[in-house]
């Protein structure tokens, strides 16, 4: 449940100076599978201030700012996975011959062992699930620029921007230094069994939970300090300078373009993890383990750090007109990703739980044989940069007014350049081989496509 009011207010304070305030109070509400709160966060208070100046008086030059805070929610997939009621079971059995059609056995014989059961379709006490003391997200935005009329035909401008996370939420996986603490703090005998699978917490920070920790059900408040579970802050900076510019040669012909330099870089790309392809919101891999922070700060995988645009129209006559909008980007980083090492980690906790991931780490193999070393994000280079040109032709009759008849080409010159390349380095946990297809193509640019569209306006 999120609720939120605004109020904003501008205030000419002479007749070349404008300025403009605004106060935004936010609540988020995050419920269990039994509707009970497991995160709330009350009267969140999200300030946003700018200005525009017309520094000249003559509406030539104006200089414009504002700096604003932008709250993120817990995302509602959170209270599914880690506060719903769901099973994953697992079972493995014995079979006989694989269909080469189907790729499914051709006979399946008896089970193999019990099976693995993970999850309860009870849902788990909101204390165990969630850190107490947990901040929701948020992101510090600052811009600052210039716009100035060139000519009676051309304007141009620059701006920075600056966006910076402050803090930052994902989920926590880990039990043994948990265990560990709650051991040497007056329970020796307890054996993290009752623990949740995954803990909602703020990363750098002490984790506030409550523990079960005679497994009686009655939970015992505990604040866990972060120096006893390793990890690093949540670190997500994005900083850019952007030259625009906008030329108008008549009636019929108009022109606007942009270059943008931009740097994105940390240590966590957000919701979401783009290498691994995984869209589990607010549920990423990348905090599960101290371990998975290795080589983790460096250039984001949305880092793009050229991005050309330029867009134009063209009226041919009262009927007709013709446009075309120009991307021009350079690539987006390449890392290695490999199998976590469980070397020095408890079989039958930490380690016996990391083995289950797949070669996501940033240590690799750097050869057949080779031993893993850890690498760094974004050590690859990047991906080639990419050309698109897309083109639209309008038709407004005069005989049917309201009436417009466009087509639309996208990717005109069907430029099919690489977006991706595979990041996985390790082949298994138990080859030594590395994966035959590291760096080989896997995705490219959209192919070209036309849209017809007929809109009538009244």
């Amino acid at each position: 449940i999120n609720t939120a009011g605004y109020l904003e207010d501008t205030w000419q304070v002479t007749e070349n100076l404008l300025l403009y305030g605004g106060l935004r109070l936010e609540t988020f509400e995050n419920r269990n599978g039994d509707g009970i709160s497991f995160v709330e966060a009350d009267n969140l208070l999200a300030p946003r201030l700018g200005f525009s100046w017309d520094a000249l008086g003559d509406s030539t030059l104006k200089i414009f700012g504002n700096a604003g805070r932008y709250h993120i929610p817990i995302a509602a997939n959170t209270n599914i996975r880690a506060s719903g009621s769901e099973v994953l079971t697992e079972r493995f059995f014995t079979f006989t011959g694989i269909n080469s059609t189907t790729g499914a056995p051709n006979t399946l014989g008896g089970q193999l062992g019990s099976t693995n059961v993970n999850g309860s379709l009870v849902a788990p006490d909101p204390e165990t699930v969630a850190s107490t003391n947990l901040d929701p997200m948020y992101q510090d935005e600052y811009i600052l620029g210039a716009q100035w009329a060139i000519n009676d035909i051309w304007t141009a401008g620059v701006r920075g921007i600056s966006r910076e996370v402050k803090n930052g939420v994902d989920d926590y996986c880990s039990h043994d230094d948990i265990v560990a603490y709650v051991n040497d703090n007056g329970y020796p005998d307890y054996d993290g069994s009752t623990l949740a699978s995954c803990m909602i917490i703020n990363p750098g920070r002490s984790l506030d939970i409550g523990i079960d920790v005679e497994g009686d059900g009655n939970l015992v408040p505990f604040s866990i300090p972060n120096s006893s579970l390793g990890l690093p802050d949540y670190i997500r900076k994005y900083y850019a300078l952007e030259l625009f510019w906008e030329a108008t040669f008549s009636e019929t012909f108009f022109l606007q373009g942009s270059y943008t330099w931009a740097h994105s870089y940390g240590n966590i790309e957000g919701y979401v993890n783009s290498t691994l392809e995984q869209d589990d919101a607010g549920l990423t891999q990348d905090f599960d383990h101290p371990r998975f922070e290795d080589g983790a700060y460096g250039n984001l995988p949305n880092d793009r750090r050229h991005t050309i645009k330029l867009f134009g129209s063209y009226a041919i006559n009262d009927e007709w007109r013709v446009g075309a909008n120009l991307l021009i980007q350079s690539g987006r980083p390449v890392s290695c990703n490999g199998f976590v090492p469980l070397d020095g980690l408890n079989p039958d906790g930490d380690g016996g739980s990391l083995a289950a991931y797949g070669a996501s780490s940033f240590y690799c193999r750097q050869g057949d044989g080779g031993p893993q070393v850890l690498t760094y994000r974004g050590q690859y280079g990047r991906t080639p940069w990419l050309y698109t040109l897309d083109g639209s032709l309008a038709y407004q009759p005069n005989w049917a007014e309201g009436l417009t008849l466009q087509v639309d080409v996208f990717n005109l010159f069907n430029s099919g350049k690489v977006t991706e390349y595979s990041e996985t380095g390790d082949l298994s946990r138990g080859d030594e081989s590395i994966n035959p297809n590291f760096l080989n193509d896997v995705n490219y640019q959209t192919p070209r496509s036309v849209r017809f569209t007929a809109r009538y306006s009244f």
